[in-house]
């Protein structure tokens, strides 16, 4: 089964990150791959604004990010 996982809303509740950080959302990659390569689960995350460096801009309304954490760091 895929997780489909809110990355703010997780990062809300997340010790250690903060969503004032300015790579809070890179932050919780690294977090989410390391999860990856310990349990093999996939994931689709999501961010419903802001910007994430490197990631693919799939929104059709408003500026939201996509990505699929993988544990060789695509």
């Amino acid at each position: 089964m895929t997780l489909l996982i809110d990355g703010h809303n997780l990062i809300g509740v997340l010790p250690g990150i903060d969503l004032a950080d300015p790579d809070d959302e890179v932050q919780l990659i690294h977090r989410l791959q390391a999860y990856h390569g310990a349990s093999g689960r996939r994931m689709i995350v999501f961010f419903d604004s802001g910007d994430m460096p490197g990631a693919e801009d799939r929104s059709t309304r408003g500026g939201g990010t996509l990505c699929t954490p993988t544990t060789d760091g695509r």
